[in-house]
């Protein structure tokens, strides 16, 4: 028999029950920490997908996977719950909500930092205090390793870039050059 669900509706649950218990954060955290593991492997859904597995050895999973994180149990009773209701195929795309109104909520922006090296979790951690204090909102910052970034880093978050790099110093003096005023032809 078919089931319709309102996926949307455990993305509300969770996030109101995380407001009001004063989890918001961490929660957060957690459960982005999760979609990020879940985008690059799904084996955590398959898993908890496979009917061999008792329902009790599922929830011991779940446990186990969240343990090292303060403040879990919210979490952790939110997979369960989604995985007894036969909708945890979906648990990505339900993240992805919660993730969606809860960023909203506490003012969360995401930001790229193209380098041509990793960057160090110091060196991370410096640039995202800068960029939450010059914009006023929670940063969650990522390094990309781009072979293109000559020198130097690129940093994009909404619609903004900060650039600082000898590609970009390059490409700013061959148009000084090429303007009309100042250069070769002013």
């Amino acid at each position: 028999m078919y089931k319709k669900i309102n996926l949307d509706a455990y993305a509300i649950a969770i996030y109101e029950l995380s407001l009001e218990m004063n989890v918001a954060h961490e929660t957060r955290y957690i459960l982005t920490a999760l979609y990020k593991e879940l985008k690059k492997d799904e084996l955590f859904i398959e898993n908890l997908k496979n009917g061999e597995i008792s329902k009790e050895e599922k929830n011991a999973y779940i446990s186990d996977v969240l343990a090292g994180f303060e403040k879990n149990q919210l979490a952790i009773n939110f997979i369960n719950i989604i995985l007894e209701n036969g909708a945890i195929q979906n648990l990505k795309r339900i993240i992805s909500v919660y993730l969606k109104m809860v960023n909203q909520h506490l003012n969360v922006r995401y930001a790229k930092i193209f380098s041509p090296f990793p960057i160090t979790k110091d060196k991370l951690n410096l640039i995202k205090a800068k960029l939450e204090k010059d914009y006023n909102c929670i940063v969650d910052i990522d390094n990309i390793i781009d072979p293109n970034v000559i020198g130097g880093f690129k940093i994009k978050m909404d619609s903004l870039v900060i650039e600082h790099s000898l590609g970009s110093d390059l490409q700013q003096l061959t148009n000084q050059i090429k303007s009309k005023d100042g250069g070769l032809n002013g």
